[in-house]
């Protein structure tokens, strides 16, 4: 698990505002009850999931995207992104995206 403290770029900013700042900082497990896009309520199945880009907390079907994310350090594997860092790969230089679902 990555987590990004002190200087980090704070819970919340997207991938974007975190450039230069170290990367995010993620949003603690026990703060956060439902998945920050679809609201969906997380249980002991649907399971939170830490976006590696802007490090928000979000349900499987919402974080199905990989990519690497050179500027983050992860070069070698895809990790996961959250439909929102997806959406915006291209501006944001993610690499290699992969899912199942298709943002438009």
């Amino acid at each position: 698990q990555r987590r990004v403290q002190g200087g980090g770029g704070g819970v919340g900013m997207s991938c974007e505002e975190t450039e230069g700042k170290g990367g995010p900082e993620w949003a603690e497990d026990g703060q956060v009850s439902m998945c920050m896009h679809c609201l969906k309520g997380f249980t002991v199945i649907n399971r939170r999931h830490h976006c590696r880009c802007c490090g928000r907390l979000f349900c499987d079907g919402c974080s199905r995207w990989r990519c690497k994310i050179p500027r983050l350090g992860y070069t070698t594997s895809p990790v996961r992104v959250c439909a929102f860092c997806c959406k915006d790969s291209e501006e944001l230089g993610l690499t290699e995206l992969t899912g199942t679902v298709k943002i438009v």
